[in-house]
């Protein structure tokens, strides 16, 4: 997620510690361990460590930088990561030689030595084991003292393997900033686990312990990134306006997800917060016209919807857990516990515990991306409290004119009308 240069310069100063713990760490003699940047999906840690690269004075060599830097999304096998780096240290040369020189160098780098010559008649590279032998790591990539690691929770390849080929890199004299988002590694590393049979796993502690020396989180506030989120979110228009007004129930909304596991582990994914608004976008797109724009109808809709569509999208609700219900009305549910989590005040009571702006099941059938039909939309919307009393007034107007109705809608209209008296 791409955010402005003003936000990138608060979390700069907001995070000044941190940038000069990176360049005292840049300017140490032989060192042993990496340094480890968190924070949430879409926090802006990639750009903030960006901006401390960016910096960085170049090498001697104006045609190598004094850094490497590389994103690991989608990468499957430690050639690969190899490779990569091949590209980034020497970005003329072409796919096809890196794809070779990524066989090797694994090798390489751990000491193998070659005991026969072989030839790639295709791009016309020949390599023999004499001449092998003697390269070092820095002639395949370059002599730039630290490497960038981004996106390890992408990474394909198990924690274990990538951190011993971290070690192995350290050992090769470089330094390591490594850029993830720790709790997904820390989530993915636990369901392996569980899934294991046969040998019992390290824990995610031990294994990164040995390669990771120091970690900083770097966390964007949402007050400053909102304003991103509902943009990229393509919320516009009516819409648009609307979130940008009500921001501040709309940052409790955000907070009160990231308080619900408790004060002391707090969860903020501001990408599943974006894709909760997008989801808010086309259901908008799909209601009557004149009602999605009435202010009220909006803000009890929109608040019920954002808060659990963001919980169970950042994996902070269950799905079954969503709308569950004891049948005690003094029990707290799920949905209570967020929204006290965060403050969000609610300007009226349904008879299911809160004015969520439709019924229920329809919110629900919505979250879970069931088929509703426009008319099934429609007339769930109608039944808010925003518009419940113009549509019975509607229904005595109809009554009225009971000349003009059948048999059928005569009987229908007055069974409704008694109803409401």
């Amino acid at each position: 997620m791409k955010i402005s240069k003003k936000i990138i310069e608060k979390l700069k100063r907001n995070n000044a510690h941190i940038m000069d713990y990176l360049g005292a760490y840049r300017r140490m003699g032989n060192v042993d361990f990496a340094v480890m940047i968190t924070g949430s999906w879409g926090s802006g840690k990639t750009e903030f460590v960006k901006s401390w690269t960016d910096s960085l004075a170049r090498s001697d060599n104006d045609e190598k930088p004094d850094y490497l830097s590389v994103s690991l999304n989608g990468v499957s096998s430690l050639n690969d990561i190899d490779s990569l780096l091949f590209r980034a240290a020497h970005p003329v040369l072409g796919g096809k030689s890196v794809r070779i020189v990524g066989k090797v160098l694994g090798a390489i780098a751990s000491g193998v030595k070659f005991s026969a010559g072989g030839t790639d008649a295709k791009v016309g590279l020949e390599f023999s084991a004499s001449e092998l032998k003697d390269v070092s790591f820095d002639k395949w990539i370059g002599d730039a003292p630290l490497l960038v690691f981004d996106d390890l929770e992408r990474c394909c390849i198990d924690i274990e393997s990538l951190m011993g080929y971290f070690d192995d890199l350290l050992k090769n004299g470089k330094k390591l900033v490594l850029i993830c988002a720790e709790e997904e590694i820390k989530k993915r590393w636990k369901e392996n686990a569980q899934n294991e049979t046969g040998r019992t796993l390290p824990s995610y502690a031990e294994i990164s312990s040995k390669v990771v020396g120091k970690r900083f989180a770097v966390e964007a506030e949402i007050e400053d990134l909102y304003g991103v989120l509902v943009a990229q979110a393509e919320c516009s228009g009516t819409l648009g306006a609307f979130l940008r007004d009500q921001k501040r129930v709309f940052v409790n909304v955000f907070k009160a997800v990231g308080a619900h596991e408790g004060a002391n582990r707090r969860i903020h994914n501001y990408r599943a917060f974006k894709h909760a608004l997008r989801d808010l976008a086309y259901w908008f797109g799909k209601m009557p016209n004149n009602e999605r724009k009435h202010a009220g109808f909006l803000l009890d809709f929109s608040r019920a919807f954002v808060l659990i569509d963001y919980a169970i999208l950042s994996g902070t609700l269950k799905i079954d857990d969503a709308f569950e219900s004891s049948g005690d009305p003094d029990a707290e549910t799920p949905f209570d516990k967020l929204m006290n989590a965060g403050g969000v005040v609610w300007n009226a009571w349904d008879a299911s515990g809160r004015d969520i702006g439709v019924p229920v099941e329809l919110l629900k059938r919505m979250i879970f991306n069931e088929p509703v039909t426009k008319d099934e939309l429609k007339q769930g919307v109608c039944q808010s409290r925003h518009f419940a009393e113009a549509l019975k007034f509607n229904e005595w107007q109809q009554l009225l004119n009971w000349n003009r109705l059948e048999d059928g809608q005569m009987k229908l209209l007055t069974n409704k009308v008694l109803d409401n008296l």
